[in-house]
């Protein structure tokens, strides 16, 4: 696949105008990594998978609300899981009490 070709597919394929990236970047710098001008089944195979989720990304950018840091950092995670271990053991003292 040349640079045009991936240039008519993404016109194609990439119907969202709003934050559209330069096609022809994103080839050179997420697709054709060995600056060939062209790219053959076994580059596309080779593909990093950081550089395909950066061309997923490109083409059809995330849809909902942003990811907070503290969930990026995994902060938010350690808090649900004290939260769900905190309600285990309300749930486990109310069972005895029953008894």
């Amino acid at each position: 696949m040349t640079e045009d070709l991936f240039v008519k597919f993404w016109r194609t394929v990439v119907t969202d105008e709003e934050e559209q990236q330069d096609p022809r970047v994103v080839f050179r710098t997420l697709i054709d990594v060995k600056g060939k001008g062209y790219v053959t089944r076994e580059d596309l195979m080779e593909l990093t998978q950081e550089n395909l989720k950066n061309l997923a990304r490109a083409m059809d950018p995330p849809h909902g609300p942003e990811i907070s840091s503290d969930v990026q950092n995994g902060q938010r995670e350690d808090d649900e899981e004290q939260e769900s271990s905190d309600s285990d053991q309300e749930i486990e003292r109310n069972r005895k009490a029953e008894l």
